[in-house]
């Protein structure tokens, strides 16, 4: 018996089997938990003219058409640029497991200002520190000093300091022999007077998904807010209510621009009073 046990050892031994091998094989295992990714979708960006560049959320993505995987669901934001083209900002949503398809048909550049000299960007209200790149490229770190460039359409975009910090984006038009300042900061709830009041782009407040136009006549829907105005003249309606603007709003570029103290009215929380509507 005693050799009997000696010679199953041996045999067991030699096809690698210990006995606590043996325990483990009658054991039962967990399974390790197979690796999760985080739920996304898709898009394919389309453009007429095809070519166009594309930053999807501030970030370059290539020249349309363009494949973009790996979206998280919700909304996003794709600017396309063209030379001789208007930029053009459009918002869409992702859903999970969807390739969203994105076509956007650009507006010809009628006033051109490519061939038209120089003029000069400079940033104002971003955070000390921040990275600026003007058309993708890197121009600096705020403070940025007004550089030159070339007149006509750029885009413009801010990453603030610090990992979880958004980007930001502004399309503008810059003049020849002018230096256009782009400003980052955000609205004020402050009270603005007239006499310092300026004209800014809707779209430093407003999405352009709350923006539609008949005409001359603009219609803003924006968090519970409904702001109907026309291009050229100071009388406008606020939710219902009339009032008039410090300055008539203007069409430039293709984009509305408005009286900063009414983008402080309609970027403002609800229940907010600014104090900077104006009435006859």
């Amino acid at each position: 018996m005693a050799r009997f046990s000696l010679i199953l050892s041996l045999v067991l031994a030699l096809l690698g089997f210990t006995g606590s091998a043996a325990f483990a094989a009658g054991s039962t295992s967990t399974p390790a938990p197979a690796p999760t990714f985080p739920a996304h979708g898709g898009a394919y960006l389309t453009s007429l003219p095809t070519n166009a560049s594309a930053w999807l959320d501030g970030v370059y993505v290539g020249s349309t058409p363009v494949y973009i995987d790996d979206l998280l669901p919700g909304h996003h934001s794709v600017t396309l640029s063209a030379a001789g083209w208007q930029p053009q900002t459009v918002m869409f949503e992702v859903s999970i497991g969807r390739i969203e398809p994105v076509s956007v048909v650009m507006q010809r550049n009628a006033g051109d200002n490519s061939s038209k000299g120089q003029g000069a960007i400079a940033v104002a209200g971003a955070p000390s520190g921040s990275h600026v790149y003007l058309d993708g490229s890197p121009l600096g770190t705020t403070p940025i000093v007004p550089h030159p460039t070339g007149a006509g359409y750029h885009i413009v975009t801010l990453q603030p300091p610090g990992p979880k910090t958004a980007r930001s984006m502004r399309v503008v038009n810059v003049f020849p022999g002018a230096t256009t300042t782009i400003s980052f900061a955000p609205p004020s709830t402050a009270s603005i007077a007239p006499e310092s009041d300026v004209l800014e782009p809707v779209q430093t407040v407003v999405p352009d998904a709350s923006i539609a136009m008949a005409g001359s006549d603009v219609i803003i829907h924006f968090r519970g807010v409904e702001v109907e105005c026309t291009i050229g003249s100071r009388a406008y309606t606020f939710n219902g209510k009339q009032a008039t603007m410090s300055i008539s709003p203007a069409l430039l570029g293709g984009k509305v621009y408005l009286p900063r103290s009414l983008l402080v009215r309609i970027g403002a929380p609800a229940g907010t009073s600014t104090g900077a509507a104006h009435h006859p």
